[in-house]
């Protein structure tokens, strides 16, 4: 997934990384979340043999889960 410019951390609106744990990747791209969505699904596929599970969640959505009281 990083060969194909995924991170596995994400920095937020103050340049503090955040590490997103295990089976979590960033992207920052201006394609859709449905393009992304695919993509990351054919590249998992690739790596496991089998089309893997993706959530897309945006970096506002993400920082939302991870500070639900700001």
């Amino acid at each position: 997934m990083t060969l194909a410019g995924f991170s596995t951390m994400l920095s937020d609106s103050n340049g503090v990384p955040h590490e997103l744990g295990i089976n979590s990747f960033s992207l920052t791209t201006p394609l859709n979340q449905e393009d992304v969505k695919q993509l990351a699904q054919g590249l998992g596929e690739v790596a496991l043999g089998a089309k893997p599970e993706v959530e897309i969640v945006t970096g506002s959505d993400y920082f939302k889960r991870l500070h639900p009281d700001t």
